[in-house]
């Protein structure tokens, strides 16, 4: 819950990639409560176009991981 922390311009996603081992796994959970709070197609969209590929999805319209 601190993606909507990171300015616009940092590639997030791409860093991560960088970061996690081979097989790796990288966990995001968002809130509609959070006030910086990213949509869950935003986040797919950045992080596919990272190279991540999302293996599951939990959640509902109030939150999400």
């Amino acid at each position: 819950m601190a993606l909507g922390e990171i300015p616009e311009d940092v590639k997030i996603f791409a860093v991560l990639a960088t970061a996690l081992r081979p097989g790796g796994r990288l966990l995001v959970a968002e809130s509609i409560f959070d006030p910086h709070y990213v949509r869950r197609e935003k986040v797919r969209s950045q992080a596919a176009a990272a190279g991540l590929v999302e293996q599951s999805l939990e959640g509902n319209g109030v939150a999400y991981m």
